[in-house]
């Protein structure tokens, strides 16, 4: 029998209770993860609506600290990314219960530990369309796969927009992916 590796008991029930303009991502500071274009979505989306938040958490890797924070200072987004190093499992959930939205970039996953991590945290993810995120989303509704290297080609939303609409154009905004149906309740 093998046991499984994921502790879904951790983050359970851990991410905000209403809707928010919060987004998190966890993981290692690698190149792969293809952090600088979650902060050119948190460029986008501050110019649309000041309030959206992107939390980083993580340890680093191939990208250090100091570029990640270079890289987000060249956006402007000193107020709307914050970086953790290191948090422990309490103070993480701290972080995730201020969020509603998980987003990923990854080029690649070997297995998406931290997809499953924040789905039983309650987060909806809008994840890359590497193929672990893809293979999880087969069989997991709820799982928005995107072209985050398309982001600066999708089209533009006014600030009146809501949140649904603002997650449909992250999510589904390049082709070939299919259009979700409205999200009800979320303004």
């Amino acid at each position: 029998m093998i046991v499984n590796g994921v502790d879904v008991d951790k983050f359970a029930g851990a991410s905000a209770p209403h809707l928010t303009r919060n987004m998190v991502t966890l993981g290692r500071f690698s190149s792969n993860k293809r952090l600088d274009r979650l902060i050119a979505l948190a460029a986008a989306l501050r110019d649309e609506t000041p309030q959206w938040h992107l939390d980083i958490c993580g340890v680093p890797a191939d990208v250090s600290l100091t570029a990640l924070e270079a890289e987000i200072a060249s956006h402007g987004l000193e107020e709307q990314v914050d970086v953790h190093v290191g948090l422990t499992t309490s103070a993480l959930r701290d972080v995730l219960g201020r969020c509603s939205f998980f987003v990923s970039a990854s080029e690649y996953e070997g297995f998406g530990l931290a997809l499953i991590e924040v789905m039983s945290a309650g987060l909806l993810p809008v994840v890359h369309h590497n193929a672990a995120f893809q293979a999880f989303a087969a069989v997991h509704p709820g799982i928005d796969i995107c072209d985050f290297s398309a982001l600066m080609r999708l089209p533009r939303v006014s600030q009146h927009s809501t949140v649904a609409q603002r997650k449909i154009w992250i999510a589904f905004g390049s082709k070939p992916y299919p259009r979700p149906a409205p999200i009800h309740g979320i303004t």
